[in-house]
């Protein structure tokens, strides 16, 4: 196979990356955030637990982890689509999604809870709520970064690389978020990420049989009794 078709094979994965990043997000904000499934949620736990004092901490904890949770899994579910074609067993992916937002929004709502102690202030937004979705973006960037590699460092190259580029990806797509739209967001948080899967993927991931022999690791693709010792 020549590079050119190489070439064209891995920009192919990068495609279907922003599109199943896309669609993860979508179906997150439309189906989920955007219904009152995410409401409902937050309503069931305020009655249970309460508002009052303290009940309303921890009510705001639960939510933050529960809501990250199905963010997570959403996330996870429909970028496992791509990622198994790079590396096998895959399904680490999905959890470690899940795990990582829920605890970045858990880790950003405690930070918040300690730094504030009443209602958020009202008034000019850009005073305060751009600052916090930055802190927001950085945290879960972190969070998610690591619980990311850490499925990817025993089958990809240069994986550290990839908590960088998730804390990068957050803070560009809230950026992109507040002064464009969410639907450009979506598509900057897709292309970003994808552009550095596909380089760590062409580095000497672990490819799945999805992929031609030429995307695969030399060793993997030669028989053992043909390796010279």
């Amino acid at each position: 196979m020549s590079k050119f078709r190489t070439v064209i094979q891995w920009i192919g994965f990068w495609l279907l990356w922003v599109l199943v990043s896309v669609a993860g997000l979508l179906v997150d904000r439309v189906l989920f955030r955007g219904t009152f499934l995410a409401p409902g949620i937050v309503s069931m736990l305020e009655t249970w637990i309460g508002v009052e004092g303290w009940s309303l901490r921890v009510s705001e904890l639960l939510t933050a982890g529960i809501l990250g949770l199905i963010d997570g899994l959403l996330l996870g579910m429909f970028q496992w689509v791509a990622i198994r074609r790079i590396i096998k067993g895959a399904f680490g992916w999905i959890l470690a999604t899940t795990l990582g937002l829920s605890l970045g929004l858990l880790t950003f709502w405690a930070i918040m809870i300690l730094l504030v102690s009443g209602p958020l202030p009202v008034g000019n937004d850009m005073n305060w709520a751009f600052g916090i979705g930055l802190l927001d973006s950085v945290i879960s960037g972190i969070t998610l970064g690591f619980a990311q590699y850490l499925v990817m460092r025993r089958r990809v190259r240069k994986a550290e690389w990839w908590i960088l580029t998730i804390i990068v990806t957050m803070v560009v797509t809230w950026i992109v978020r507040w002064f464009v739209n969410p639907a450009a967001s979506f598509f900057a948080f897709g292309a970003i990420s994808g552009i550095v899967m596909a380089i760590l993927g062409a580095l000497g991931a672990e490819a799945s049989d999805d992929l031609s022999d030429e995307l695969r690791p030399v060793s993997a693709s030669i028989p053992a009794s043909q390796i010279e010792t």
